[in-house]
């Protein structure tokens, strides 16, 4: 079984080598004036690209001050020469522009190390981290190919210096070896676009090498990484390049896939599901802009009315940054036709991740439920980059009213929170289970595994190291377990926590979104320390609360609380509080509710 299959309780697609049976069909091959085009969507990018370049000497020095990797000068390239080149930028064809383009990417070259590659944070001489700062090149390269006349020129010739000796060192220094599974088709499908413009057959047989792996896709659409960040930024742009130069049809259907499923985890305000990834993006809130390119190949590609809908409402509600697009749509004039009339998805009632991801959303025309139990953590037990660790379970919304996150740690032993998993069917509902084990070690009995001077292995107790021997003493095993159960109820929902230990005090943390208001109808105190992210932070005593977002609300009811508890603070387990730290939580309004196990604790949610 492979390391990726390893992760998770699903099973991973593979894909075969290049050399696929379905051939790679090309967008259409127009120019910018084809009849076609979509003016307005060009000029919106030409609008957000221009509030965001570097258009004169003071600004460039500026941002050179913050001393960036080659990455970023490199996007700034790739802007600059797009506002150039671009007839719909308000600074086309001016010498300022063109001035501080060269100025950074002759700086860009003064950060190559001396193996060729370029640094980024704390990853030296990093060959997947150079590929990115290749494909913007690649991008630069187009554009300065496309424009008349010879003013582009310097900035062509300094290009033919620099992109094949950063692509010949990303196969070969430190073995043009990556980290993660995302960088191989990040690092393939760069070479492949630098090997279209600079040909070199030695990018291509490394490219292979790595396309020989088989891409790591679960049948449901997602990744192995199960990160909207990495499949939104990396790997579906990656795969369109791959697709493209290798001639493999067949790739397009994984990135037609992930699309599908993206668009079924995300919100109507452009939220993404995250809680599930196994990157950075579990942390954090996600919003879809960043698909807007893949959004609107498939719309063009499969006259896909959702997927055009999504496009256009992102086109006019997205950031600044969406200007970053602007010199892909000059580069890839297809990508700006007029898109296929749009519709609204038709919401499934229940989307089903548990193969994959351990995870279900239950949604209706008024919001959804999601509910999670495929975290990483009960079988590494740690958290590190590239494990599923966030121990939120659930989440709940009713319109722009939200219930962003619902956590439970028990004071036992500093194991921190409770990361349910089994998520099955149960009646009309939904059952977990969650546990933490540990104990007290007993006495080596056996005389072969007694020291005569005293110094036994210094060995791992799961929570914690010491010189014990742990593997030769029996354990007098401490137990919490908690079965939760998830049933629909009076159009919203019941959870129930039957939580078999010692006598404890349980914590359950529940943050509801920043907007809006929170109404308390019982006991409740503010948090003198709060969580630094929250908005505001309180402990219920007694009652209910409801979140009110304009004309939308949520409420939670609660049986079993404590209103007593005395200290009372949300344990984030040992491998935090060891180092003096604490776990992330989710911005917006903290409401901490305490219980007591053994016992029962349950809460409803309701519009």
């Amino acid at each position: 079984m492979s390391s990726a299959v390893a992760l998770g309780t699903g099973t991973l697609a593979r894909q075969g080598p290049p050399g696929s049976p379905v051939p790679f069909e090309p967008l259409p091959d127009i120019g910018l004036g084809d009849e076609s085009i979509d003016q307005a969507v060009l000029q919106v990018l030409a609008e957000h690209n221009d509030a965001r370049i570097l258009a004169d000497a003071a600004s460039v020095q500026e941002f050179l001050s913050g001393s960036p990797d080659a990455r970023w000068c490199v996007r700034e390239v790739k802007k600059l020469v797009a506002a150039f080149a671009g007839e719909d930028s308000a600074h086309h064809g001016e010498q300022s522009v063109l001035d501080s383009a060269e100025e950074l990417l002759e700086h860009v070259q003064g950060l190559q190390t001396g193996v060729g590659l370029f640094d980024a944070g704390n990853n030296l001489e990093s060959p997947p981290d150079s590929c990115f700062s290749l494909v913007d090149l690649v991008t630069v390269k187009k554009l300065v190919d496309a424009a008349e006349g010879d003013r582009l020129a310097p900035l062509g010739a300094r290009l033919d210096e620099l992109v094949p000796s950063v692509a010949a060192a990303v196969v070969e220094a430190h073995g043009g070896g990556v980290h993660t599974s995302n960088h191989r088709w990040e690092v393939a499908g760069a070479l492949l676009a630098v090997n279209g413009q600079w040909p070199d057959p030695m990018l291509v047989e490394r490219a292979d090498e790595w396309l020989a792996e088989g891409i790591d896709v679960y049948g449901d659409g997602q990744y192995s990484e199960r990160s909207s960040q990495y499949s939104s930024e990396v790997v579906n742009p990656s795969l369109l390049r791959i697709a493209e130069h290798t001639d493999d049809g067949a790739l397009l259907d994984l990135v037609r896939a992930n699309l599908k499923v993206t668009v079924d985890l995300t919100d109507p305000d452009g939220h993404v599901e995250t809680i599930h990834s196994r990157r950075q993006d579990q942390w954090r809130v996600r919003e879809d802009w960043l698909y807007l390119l893949q959004y609107r190949e498939f719309a063009l590609r499969d006259d896909d009315a959702v997927l055009a809908r999504r496009a256009e409402e992102v086109l006019t509600q997205g950031p600044a940054d969406l200007g970053d697009f602007y010199a892909d749509v000059l580069a890839r004039p297809a990508l700006a036709q007029t898109l296929p009339e749009g519709a609204e998805r038709q919401v499934a009632e229940l989307l089903d991740l548990r193969e994959s991801s351990g995870l279900i959303r239950v949604s209706d025309e008024a919001g959804a439920l999601t509910c999670f139990a495929g975290s990483d953590h009960p079988q590494f037990r740690r958290t590190a980059s590239g494990l599923s660790t966030n121990p939120t379970f659930l989440r709940y919304r009713r319109g722009a009213a939200e219930l962003t996150s619902l956590r439970i740690s028990p004071r036992f032993f500093a194991m921190g929170p409770l990361r349910p998993v089994d998520l099955v069917e149960s009646g009309s509902g939904w059952r977990m289970s969650a546990s933490h084990l540990t104990g007290y070690h007993q006495p080596i009995t056996r005389r072969p595994d007694l020291r005569s001077d005293g110094m036994y292995d210094l060995e791992d107790d799961g929570r914690f190291y010491s010189a014990m021997s742990f593997g030769a003493r029996e354990l007098a095993e401490v137990r919490y377990e908690a079965t939760f159960d998830l049933t629909p109820a009076d159009g919203g929902w019941t959870l129930s926590v039957e939580s078999a230990s010692p006598q404890t005090l349980v914590v359950a943390q529940l943050v509801f979104s920043g907007e809006g208001e929170l109404e308390f109808d019982g006991e409740h105190d503010e948090l003198q320390e709060a969580p630094p992210e929250a908005s505001a932070a309180f402990l219920l005593r007694s009652g209910g609360i409801r979140h009110r977002v304009g004309g939308d609300s949520l409420g939670v009811e609660f049986e079993g609380v404590e209103s007593h508890p005395g200290e009372v603070d949300f344990d984030s387990g040992e491998e935090y509080s060891y180092m003096g730290g604490r776990m992330p939580t989710p911005e917006g309004v903290v409401v901490w509710v305490p219980f007591r196990a053994p016992g029962t604790f349950s809460l409803r949610l309701s519009s």
